[in-house]
């Protein structure tokens, strides 16, 4: 049985698209018999809708590690629309709102994710520290959670703390 979901976000695109397609019926009934069929341009054009969650297909979020040995990843796809699966291969699937799918655009966004990805890996000084990677579509940003590594990667943390207070990750 599929679950489909309805949001604010869903309802705002058909809103969107009974409105373009209202314009352009209504354009068309307007034409006068001479004016049909004839080659010249219109005066006005409807302008597509933008794609939505333009900035990634979808993210993956691993954490793994520390003292009880996790490996949990997510997957969560360009509508907010998540997949949480636990060390056992226990899945657990959920939403985000609206906002929420909208900030993790922004975080997404970030252009200091691809200097984050480019970062060499350095064997961790910490144990039982956790382990962290972010991929965005193509980009990946990796990381051990020890600061006595030198410098983490701030976005892509962001975007692991993020999912966590989402409950997602």
């Amino acid at each position: 049985m599929k679950t489909y979901y309805v949001t604010s976000l869903t309802r705002s695109c058909l809103v969107g698209v009974t409105a373009i397609l209202a314009v352009v019926l209504t354009g068309c009934a307007g034409q006068s018999p001479s004016t049909a069929g004839s080659s010249a341009a219109p005066e006005s054009t409807v302008a597509p809708a933008p794609s939505l969650n333009a900035h990634f297909v979808s993210i993956t979020a691993r954490k793994a590690g520390g003292i009880a040995g996790l490996n949990d990843a997510v997957i969560i796809d360009g509508r907010g629309v998540w997949t949480h699966t636990d060390k056992a291969g226990k899945q657990t699937r959920g939403m985000l709102t609206a906002e929420q799918t909208a900030q993790l655009v922004t975080l997404a966004a970030n252009p200091q994710l691809t200097d984050e990805s480019r970062r060499p890996q350095k064997t961790t000084t910490c144990n039982d520290a956790f382990s962290y990677a972010i991929t965005i579509d193509e980009t990946t940003v990796a990381w051990v959670d020890c600061q006595a590594d030198g410098a983490l990667p701030a976005a892509a943390m962001q975007i692991a703390d993020f999912l966590g207070k989402a409950k997602a990750l």
